[in-house]
């Protein structure tokens, strides 16, 4: 390792005095005109390949630079301590500081600031108690750079703390050096013995080695930090360990661990007791543990106001909950994946009414797996986004087994039906008013995101409901689930007496907001996707929106969860028809369309196939909205009574009102074998795109169809980048709206020789 070392530094050297390795230079570029700085620390430890081992340690500490500062007041300390003193009888820390006229705390980043001489004595004497000690034979290299060499243990303002700490032991040191059998656990114990004891007082900023050891004040950690400092300036690997949160408890706590020359690391208290010995960070549950860390860790790569406030220093640590006792792994099934915005999944301890997020997993594919998860305890899985939680798996539990239980509230049925029995038969359509969502509150039949408790004019017709309170689901005049917003959901039970396809029509009005819902049935996605909602126009504008697909029923008691993913919709009432399936296919309507290589041949929009809904066409809006005269009778004029909802204009040439999800179907006949090129004509003020299939087959998603600048102007455009292979005989064409929505008005054919 040695040789590898030097020969490294040596390629250094020549190749360029100024070349550094990509994770340094960006270092380098953040730190300014403190560059030279850190490189005189790089090129100090360059010169010698003796010191290829302390170039690694400068590297180390340089890389890993990013985010450490100091935090201190402008004051001599006797004055800040003096502040913190009277700040002990007032919970009010501003007023204290203002009356101290203390201003506001320096932040002192160490990139830009801190100077080549610190560092450099920092690694000298870090290498010397490591190699002077008698355990540091037993401390690897990658050990060492984490226990002993960091010149901080938080965001304390920095001092030359290693000399003092010397000058404090000096005695206990010389001793350590003179008995080659003492080890790094017995060495540690000996220091705690003589370290100051603590009065635990309210949270000081973060106080360097002078100033803890005078003012012997604070919390825990200030007690774990004075241990840090201690112990590493005498070359014994100590780390800081803590728990965000007890379990039933609003604190959590911090203490020290010590590596043996095994490896392990036995815990202890700092200032209090030794290792092995009990104490808090041993007695009392807790979910998880944690472990800081100088090096960056790549935890969750997500912006700061996307992790959670108890996890901020989720890149700083590492989890050790496996060394505290049993802990097992465990993978939960992936519920609501829409909602997973950020990528990433955290898990969350029950404390009252609130949750307290402790710890992240990792989304694999239809499953999240959490390592390292406690006995004993409820845990809830959720997505964190700005401040919002949205449940990601089931709450769970590992029993003393290592057998993970979930607990599903839909099996244990908590949530039961609101005014009755609410039955689904073939027998005729079942209308279930929005407003009727099950008993059972809060996370049990419905969610409110803004948890506002607005009490609108609909409320009282939940008046019934034992589990009514605060938040409320806003439902206004008439029983409309109104102001909804993403996130939101309400949970409807329903009892199926005949087994078979129901058709699902939802009665919403919206202005125009884009909004989008997800429908689950027995906590499944069974339309696997959002289902964007059309314009009604106005709040007061009202219509049924279709759903994708008809939605299989077993005979027996269903869940059905309405989420909102896009909020902007207003909701009045759920339509369920038995859909009684057929086994036909579509057929040509107003045809045959004959594609031949003699001409072009244009086929018109309207002319989609028989079939009626599923089989010729999907349309989301149900019941043609057009509104104007003979458009709407051009299909049932030549026969056709099962295509009510696609929308004909007038003059029954173009169909319009198209949303995103709509398709329609073609049934052609090519009279010859070969490459048709196949345009669209088409009219929109907003850019689109279509995708489109041949008998089945993805041709893919068109190129842009750009504006054609007003709905009256009309352009074509080519629906595939290449022609379409088509074999002599029968295809039907599938043509999908995929984003936006044009008018259409003709398709064109053309033989390409």
């Amino acid at each position: 390792m040695r040789a590898f070392c030097s020969l490294f530094v040596i390629i250094f050297l020549v190749s360029s005095c100024t070349s550094y390795p990509e994770a340094i230079e960006e270092v380098l570029q953040q730190a300014g005109k403190n560059r030279k700085e850190l490189e005189e620390v790089l090129k100090y430890y360059g010169k010698n390949p003796a010191d290829s081992l302390k170039l690694r340690a400068a590297e180390f500490l340089i890389v890993n630079m990013p985010g450490k500062y100091s935090e201190y007041y402008d004051a001599p300390w006797n004055d800040v301590a003096t502040v913190h003193l009277r700040w002990t009888s007032s919970s009010d820390k501003g007023m204290v500081l203002d009356s101290y006229q203390m201003g506001e705390p320096i932040i002192q980043d160490d990139v830009t600031n801190i100077t080549a001489k610190y560092l450099i004595n920092n690694i000298e004497i870090s290498f010397m108690v490591w190699q002077e000690m008698p355990w540091g034979k037993d401390i690897p290299f990658d050990v060492f750079c984490e226990e002993i060499l960091p010149y901080r243990v938080g965001t304390e303002p920095l001092e030359n703390w290693r000399e003092k700490v010397l000058a404090s032991f000096a005695d206990l040191y010389r001793s350590f050096m003179k008995n080659p059998t003492i080890t790094s656990v017995q060495a540690c114990s000996k220091v705690n013995d003589i370290l100051p004891r603590f009065r635990m007082d309210k949270d000081f900023p973060d106080m360097s080695y002078s100033q803890l050891m005078a003012s012997t004040r604070g919390t825990c950690d200030a007690m774990a930090d004075l241990a840090l400092f201690a112990m590493r300036g005498l070359g014994i690997p100590v780390t800081f360990d803590f728990t965000h949160k007890y379990i039933g408890a609003v604190a959590g706590h911090s203490w020290n661990s010590v590596r043996d020359s095994s490896g392990n690391h036995i815990s202890f208290m700092g200032c209090e007791t030794n290792p092995g010995e009990p104490h808090q960070g041993t007695i009392r549950n807790k979910a998880k543990v944690y472990r800081r860390t100088y090096r960056i860790q790549q935890n969750v790569a997500l912006y700061m106001n996307n992790i959670p406030p108890l996890l901020q220093d989720v890149n700083n640590i590492v989890d050790v909950t496996s060394e505290y006792g049993y802990a097992t792994d465990v993978k939960a099934p992936l519920l609501n994946s829409h909602l997973n915005e950020t990528g990433y999944v955290f898990l969350a301890t029950h404390h009252r009414k609130e949750l307290n997020l402790i710890g992240w997993g990792t989304v694999n594919g239809d499953h999240i797996q959490f390592l390292s998860v406690n006995k004993n305890i409820l845990y809830q899985p959720v997505f964190y986004n700005r401040g919002v939680l949205y449940p990601a798996s089931h709450p769970f539990l590992v029993n003393e087994d290592s057998i993970c239980r979930f607990f599903n509230p839909d099996s244990m049925q908590i949530a039961r039906p609101f005014m009755g029995t609410h039955i689904l038969s073939s027998a005729k359509p079942y209308t279930l008013a929005a407003w009727k969502f099950d008993i059972g509150g809060p996370e049990c039949s419905y969610r409110d995101v803004n948890n506002d408790g607005i009490i609108r004019e609909g409320h009282n017709l939940r008046a019934n409901d034992p589990y009514w309170l605060s938040p409320y689901v806003d439902i206004g005049s008439g029983g409309i689930i109104e102001y909804a917003t993403a996130g939101d959901w309400v949970l409807y039970t329903v009892e199926v007496e005949d087994e078979g396809d129901y058709l699902m029509q939802l009665e919403f009005s919206d202005p125009g907001f884009g909004s989008a819902i997800i429908i689950e049935v027995d906590g499944k996605d069974v339309l696997n996707e959002p289902v964007v909602l059309a314009s009604t126009g106005d709040y007061t504008i009202w219509r049924w929106g279709n759903m994708p697909q008809p939605i299989r029923l077993t005979k027996g008691t269903h869940r059905i969860k309405l989420m909102i993913d896009a909020a902007g919709s207003n909701f009045r009432n759920f339509r369920f028809t038995y859909y009684q399936a057929t086994k036909a296919t579509s057929r040509p309507f107003n045809g045959p369309h004959t594609l031949t290589a003699a001409a072009p041949y244009v086929l018109k929009a309207v002319d989609f196939d028989f079939g009626g809904m599923y089989v010729a066409y999907f349309n989301k809006t149900a019941g043609n909205v057009a509104g104007n005269g003979s458009g709407t009778k051009y299909r049932t004029d030549r026969g056709d009574k099962r295509s009510p909802d696609v929308n004909i204009e007038a003059d029954r040439s173009t169909v319009r009102y198209n949303t995103p999800g709509d398709w329609l179907i073609y049934t052609v006949e090519a009279e010859e074998a070969g490459d048709y090129l196949v345009e669209l004509e088409y009219s929109q003020t907003f850019p689109s795109t279509f995708r489109f299939k041949v008998d089945g087959k993805d041709m893919g998603i068109s190129d842009p169809f750009p504006t054609t600048g007003g709905w009256d102007s009309w352009a074509w455009q080519n629906l595939t980048s290449e022609p379409i292979r088509l074999t002599a005989g029968t295809h039907r064409i599938k043509l999908i709206f995929h984003v936006g929505a044009p008018n259409i008005r003709n398709f064109r054919f053309t033989y390409q020789p």
